[in-house]
């Protein structure tokens, strides 16, 4: 879905994901490599991971978009637990064989579990007016894309019955991503009539009513 964001042309893509069409550069947020492990290593039960398949989302949406860019708005990695040589080596691989430039926009998470990539690392990003940053409450005055938050919309069913899926969460200069990462989750938001809100769902992007708002 294109929207224009304070004259910025964006694309939103339904594998939570925004695209620059005039940088040609992807942005997408809160990976969470080894976040599985990290539930692992601290005795709770949980399926392994999904990091080598959110590694190839990456590749694919930077394959699908011809994007020469990449940016990631913080929580590339979850916690210092969670990143076993196994994740390490496949990182290590899939940054050098990526096709795209790779900037970091350094997160809470990001700096729990700091190591040094093959990658730049920043804490703020400025793009053609655009600022990048990870929490939203960093942002200055201006449009940004933050991520952090997680955003999931609840929707209406029926009386008794609602829908949650992950979002883009428009807030007057502030355009909040959905997180990106498969075993991420995610936070229900309560926005206000004059916000916008942008269910992602696997391959669409729609657009949800505030009447059908929970």
């Amino acid at each position: 879905m294109r929207i224009n964001f304070h004259g910025h042309p964006l694309t939103l893509l339904g594998q939570r994901a925004v695209y620059l069409p005039r940088s040609r550069t992807l942005v997408l947020s809160d990976v969470h490599l080894g976040k599985a492990a990290t539930f692992q290593t601290h005795g709770i039960p949980v399926p392994k991971g999904d990091d080598l398949h959110d590694l190839s989302r990456m590749s694919q949406l930077i394959e699908s978009t011809q994007a020469e860019h990449l940016i990631i708005a913080g929580d590339l990695l979850h916690s210092p637990s969670g990143i076993s040589p196994e994740l390490i080596d496949s990182l290590d691989s899939w940054i050098q064989k990526c096709p795209a430039g790779l900037t970091l926009v350094c997160g809470n998470h990001d700096r729990r579990a700091f190591r040094r990539y093959q990658m730049e690392s920043v804490s703020t990003l400025e793009i053609n007016g655009l600022q990048i940053f990870h929490d939203p409450e960093d942002a200055a005055e201006g449009p940004a894309i933050c991520g952090h938050l997680h955003p999931v919309i609840q929707m209406k069913e029926g009386p008794r019955r609602s829908l949650r899926a992950p979002c883009f969460w428009l807030r007057q200069q502030t355009l909040i991503l959905p997180s990106f990462g498969t075993f991420t989750g995610g936070h229900p938001i309560r926005p206000t009539p004059e916000q916008r809100v942008f269910a992602a769902n696997n391959q669409r992007v729609v657009e949800i009513p505030k009447e059908c708002w929970k």
